[in-house]
């Protein structure tokens, strides 16, 4: 029997909650079934005249590190519409969803009120004009616009956001051996 998240049957009560490969719990008195699936974020590596956006977290999980606007994926939101409400929520930036261009995706643990989400976050890039992102204070306390080889290990807040930085990278690269400058992918 485990404990994680959940120690009774939210039905029941009952203590005779198991846990079944990390993801199910079945109650063996009333029948009670939860899956306890990946959730979904959404983000966004904002692009202007060669750098890019991150965010100060105001909040833990990462709390005074470093990532971008993005968060959880409300349910009927698709994962374009998240990704503007998060931008217009977190620094003001109005984008439209054509605006978007998919990125990657990256699997990613979050722990929330001791209660340990396994998430997957895609993500996007977007090339803006220059602009002055207005952090809303809670959720985004600071903006840093910083080139890309500036990003030091450690200063993201998650392990998935460093693997879309990495993506990023890549595909800048490549467009910069191309094209003979660094341009957005």
């Amino acid at each position: 029997m485990s404990s994680w998240p959940f120690g009774h049957c939210p039905r029941c009560g009952s203590g005779a909650l198991e846990l079944h490969q990390n993801r199910r719990y079945s109650c063996e008195e009333c029948g009670f079934v939860y899956f306890h699936n990946v959730a979904t974020g959404a983000g966004v590596w904002i692009l202007s005249e060669g750098k890019l956006l991150l965010l100060k977290r105001g909040k833990d999980p990462g709390r005074g590190l470093y990532t971008i606007p993005g968060g959880f994926i409300d349910p009927g939101e698709s994962a374009e519409e998240a990704t503007v409400r998060e931008c217009r929520e977190e620094i003001g930036l109005e984008i439209a969803p054509r605006q978007l261009n998919y990125l990657t995706s990256a699997a990613n643990y979050y722990t929330y009120r001791d209660i340990p989400y396994v998430t997957c976050d895609i993500f996007f890039w977007s090339e803006v004009p220059e602009f002055t992102p207005i952090p809303d204070g809670e959720e985004a306390t600071e903006a840093l616009v910083i080139t890309p080889e500036e990003i030091e290990e450690g200063m993201l807040a998650f392990p998935s956001t460093r693997t879309a930085l990495d993506r990023l990278i890549e595909a800048l690269d490549r467009r910069s051996a191309s094209t003979g400058g660094r341009e957005a992918p």
